[in-house]
């Protein structure tokens, strides 16, 4: 019920491929048979999570291998940066759904989750990133009530700050 993240130390022994249980759709390949079984990657995740979950997916059907010789050059960068948006998307994707639907130990996500946001409501409270903490706080409530959609208005909230 947990994502795990490959790291160079899983290729133990010279071995030049791992299994997980998540995926990234830049470099992933399914098999259509596999997408006939689990559907699309869910389009309310769109931008933050949803491979990861579409990995996940996969995983309760068919191994999801890694393998450590491959390399994948990305053309775009992509920021590190956390706007409001991202914020909002993070929270409502990953911490709000994602992790809840996924996770076997529910005690375990509760007290994950209490400790992220807490610790990100301080920091954006003593930074007096007030914008910051309004879409952490919205993206998470949104994603525990599964409540899509809102990217516009929160577009334009953000907009107007």
């Amino acid at each position: 019920g947990y994502v795990f993240q490959k790291k160079k130390e899983e290729f133990r022994f010279e071995k030049t491929w791992t299994c997980t249980n998540a995926g990234c759709f830049e470099g992933m390949l399914v098999h259509r048979y596999v997408v006939s079984k689990i559907g699309y990657p869910l389009k309310q995740l769109f931008f933050i999570g949803d491979d990861t979950y579409f990995g996940y997916l996969v995983s309760k059907v068919t191994n999801v291998i890694y393998i450590r010789d491959i390399c994948f050059v990305k053309k775009i960068k992509s920021s590190t940066n956390l706007n409001p948006i991202k914020v909002y998307l993070v929270y409502r994707n990953i911490v709000g759904y994602l992790a809840r639907v996924i996770s076997k130990d529910k005690r375990r996500y509760y007290v994950f989750t209490f400790s992220l946001v807490s610790y990100n409501f301080l920091k954006y409270m003593i930074r007096l990133e007030f914008d910051m903490l309004y879409f952490m706080l919205r993206g998470f409530l949104d994603g525990l009530r599964e409540k899509w959609g809102y990217e516009k208005i929160l577009m334009s909230r953000h907009k107007k700050m």
